[in-house]
C-alpha cells in the first residue's frame, strides 16, 4: 500500500499540474495558530479540485466544460503510468446550475473524435466520500441520518457492556461515551454547516444518552427536580 500511495501520489501531482483546479475556498485558522507560527495566516484562500482516498478520486469542478477537460487530462495521465480508469464506475453528481450536456464522457482520452466510444456516467443525487454523504441540495438531512444510525448501533452494543455498568463511574463511562459514541457521531463535525433543525437531532440523541449514563430518564429527572445542566456536572462533560 505505501509504495502504491507514492506511485499515485506521482499520478496526481501531474494531473493538477496539467489540470489546475478552477475552485478557490477561502477558509480561517484558529488565533492562537497564527500567533504561534507564521506559517499559518489567520485568513486564506487555497484551490482545490480533487478529493481522493486511496485510489478513489472525486474530482471538482465549477462547469460541466471543466470537468471534461480535467477527466480527458487523468485520464491521459493515468494512462501514461500504466493505470486503467473504469469510466463505467463513476458517478456524476451536480450542485446548483445543471450545464452538462447528457452526461457523456470520452471512454478512451487519447480517441476524443467522432468514432471515439462515449460513455454516459450514471448521475446520483447524493455520494458517500470519505465517510460523509454529499447531497446535491447541500443539505446535511441525509448525513446527519447516517451519523445518527452509526452512533446509534455503536451505543446499542455498547450499552449493556459499559455504559449502564455499576461497576465503572459515571465520569469513566462519559470518557468511554466520548471515545466509542461521539467521534462516530460528530467525526470533522467542526467543518460542517448545519441548520438548526438537525442541531436538534444531535442533541436529542446526545442528552439521551448523557440521561442513560447516570441511570435517568426524562420522568426521574423532572420528579427529583434534576436539570440538564446538573446531568453534564454529574458527569464532567
Amino acid at each position: 500500500p505505501a509504495l502504491f500511495n507514492f506511485y499515485y501520489g506521482a499520478v496526481l501531482a501531474e494531473w493538477r499540474r496539467r489540470a489546475p483546479p478552477d475552485i478557490t475556498i477561502r477558509f480561517a485558522v484558529d488565533g492562537r495558530l497564527s500567533a504561534t507560527d507564521r506559517s499559518f495566516r489567520a485568513r486564506d484562500r487555497t484551490p482545490i479540485g480533487d478529493a481522493t482516498y486511496a485510489d478513489d478520486t472525486a474530482c471538482l469542478a465549477s462547469s460541466w466544460e471543466n470537468i471534461k477537460g480535467r477527466w480527458h487530462a487523468y485520464t491521459d495521465v493515468a494512462g501514461c503510468f500504466g493505470l486503467t480508469v473504469s469510466i463505467r464506475k463513476c458517478r456524476h453528481l451536480v450542485a446548483g446550475r445543471d450545464d452538462t450536456d447528457g452526461w457523456l464522457l470520452a471512454a478512451d482520452a487519447q480517441r476524443q473524435d467522432s468514432l471515439a466510444p462515449w460513455v454516459r456516467v450514471e448521475r446520483v443525487d447524493d455520494f458517500c466520500e470519505l465517510g460523509s454523504t454529499v447531497q446535491a441540495d447541500g443539505g446535511w438531512h441525509k448525513e446527519v441520518a447516517a451519523r445518527l444510525r452509526s452512533a446509534g448501533c455503536a451505543w446499542a452494543r455498547l450499552k449493556p457492556v459499559l455504559f449502564i455498568s455499576p461497576v465503572i463511574g459515571p465520569r469513566m463511562k462519559y470518557r468511554l461515551f466520548d471515545v466509542f459514541i461521539l467521534s462516530r457521531l460528530l467525526y470533522c463535525a467542526e467543518l460542517w454547516r448545519v441548520p438548526w433543525q438537525e442541531l436538534r437531532r444531535l442533541q436529542r440523541f446526545h442528552d439521551r444518552c448523557l440521561r442513560a449514563l447516570v441511570g435517568l430518564t426524562r420522568w426521574k429527572m423532572w420528579q427529583r427536580g434534576v436539570s440538564d445542566a446538573r446531568v453534564r456536572e454529574l458527569l464532567g462533560a
